[in-house]
Formats: C-alpha cells, structure tokens, sequence
C-alpha cells in the first residue's frame, strides 16, 4: 500500500540516486481510514544508504526506524564496510527482529536498498529489493540492475502502475533525474492509486565526499556491531 521508486541521475558521469515514496498509510483498501503523514524513507546521516518500504507498515517501519538509529552512530558496521556488507548486516536484523513477532497478523512487504560504494576515485551504486511473502513466508532478497544512464532502478508498491503511466507522458524516451520525480509527484496527487497520498518524501546521495578527520577519528573509537 504505497509507492515507492529509485533512480540514479548522471551527467555525465554518476550525478546522484535518489529514493522517493508517498506519505500514505492505509487501515483498509477503500484508503477511508488513512493517514496522510506517515514516514517511508530511511536515509542514513553518515554511510550513503536509504532504506524504504512497500506493502506492511508495522514491521518495516518500526524495524527501519530501529536499524537507521543503529547505522547513524556508527554502531552497526564499520565506516570502511562496503555496500554488500552492509546489505548483508540490514538483512540479517531484519530477519532476526522478524522472529521476536507473536501471534502477530503477516502481510507481504518489500524494502528496497540503496547504497553506494566509496572506491579510490568515485562512487557507483548498488541496489536490492528484501521482500516477504506472507502466503509462503519466504524471504526474497534481489539484486537490482543499475542503469548506465539516468532512469528507473525500481518501483514498488500499489502505485508502480501509475507513477510508470505519468513518466511515460512526461518523456517516453529518456528521462531526466528531475523529470522522474516531477513525474511521481503527479502520480501521487492525481490520485490514480488511492493507497498511495500525502506529501512526497525524497532521499538521495551524491558523488564521493571523503569523510572529514573528526568523523574518521570518532569512528575509530566504536566496533561494529551485529544485531543478535
């Protein structure tokens, strides 16, 4: 119940990716019962990654409120960790805060990854899809293709239809980065999807900014950490 897209924009070279979602929670199908304010996007202050949700509310939002908390001190891996590690680090608390649900109603749900990775010169990015399916509750985790131009890396949710519909009348062919939310803006207020309102939310990151010597220093002085 929702919509929520990823793009990465170059110009030429990698300019900036970006995660946007609507503000719209649901408590039934009709969208009467709703609340027009309610958090989607997870963007971590320190490591360039964002965290965002389709589908269920209770779990996602509440876990990646719990894990961004986690990420933004330092606590839950090293400054040095690499896309794939942190990846892996999301997962795994996802999966354990999962098994603390008790007699607790499961619907599917998806969390679509952004990250990016530091190399000697540049930063590229990477992205996955961690979805769970309530009807045989498995675990899927997807590796995204990245464009090698500015467009589409994903779109999730109830509104996927109709945020496609509204970028095809913007540019049919190839679209620039402000073209995509511009695009996903009308889709939200044209009301196409009812699950899906509210006001946009939008988180990004932008080429490679080596971390100042007070961040590196007070990163030093903390340890990884695993959730149990």
């Amino acid at each position: 119940m929702t919509t929520v897209i990823a793009w990465v924009s170059y110009d030429p070279k990698f300019a900036a990716a970006y995660m946007a979602s609507d503000s719209r929670i649901t408590w039934d199908s009709s969208s009467h019962r709703r609340w027009d304010a309610g958090r989607k996007i997870f963007p971590s202050k320190l490591f360039p990654d964002i965290l965002g949700y389709a589908g269920d509310v209770i779990f996602p939002a509440l876990a990646l409120s719990q894990i961004i908390e986690a990420v933004d001190p330092g606590l839950m891996f090293a400054l040095t960790s690499t896309p794939w590690e942190r990846h892996n680090a999301i997962v795994k608390c996802l999966r354990a805060s999962f098994t603390h649900r008790h007699q607790a109603d499961d619907k599917d749900f998806s969390i679509l990854h952004l990250s990016g990775f530091d190399s000697s010169a540049s930063r590229t990015v990477h992205a996955w899809s961690i979805e769970y399916c309530a009807g045989s509750k498995n675990w899927t985790d997807r590796s995204l293709a990245i464009p090698p131009t500015t467009g589409l890396i994903e779109r999730l949710g109830t509104g996927r239809g109709a945020a496609k519909d509204h970028l095809e009348r913007w540019n049919k062919i190839a679209p620039y980065s402000r073209e995509i939310f511009s695009s996903f803006c009308d889709a939200i207020s044209s009301g196409d999807d009812g699950l899906s309102g509210g006001a946009p939310q939008l988180a990004g990151f932008y080429p490679r900014v080596r971390p100042g010597p007070l961040v590196s220093q007070w990163m030093a002085k903390h340890s990884s950490m695993d959730c149990p």
